[in-house]
């Protein structure tokens, strides 16, 4: 058991770092889709657009 239980800690470390460096690689390569999706996500939350929109900068810096 503790074998099973190390190989899937290993596994789910090793789908986190995958995970993590797509994401990094999305917001380099198409950032507004990833802004998008963004709020998106917040708006399952009951988070709006025009609560975001005033916030802009400091949660999704522009670039430059």
């Amino acid at each position: 058991m503790g074998l099973g239980g190390y190989l899937a800690a290993q596994s789910e470390a090793d789908h986190y770092k995958s995970e993590k460096r797509r994401e990094e690689r999305e917001i380099v390569e198409c950032p507004e889709e990833e802004e998008e999706e963004c709020y998106e996500v917040l708006a399952e939350y009951g988070i709006t657009r025009e609560v975001l929109v005033p916030c802009h900068p400091p949660i999704f810096p522009l670039p430059g």
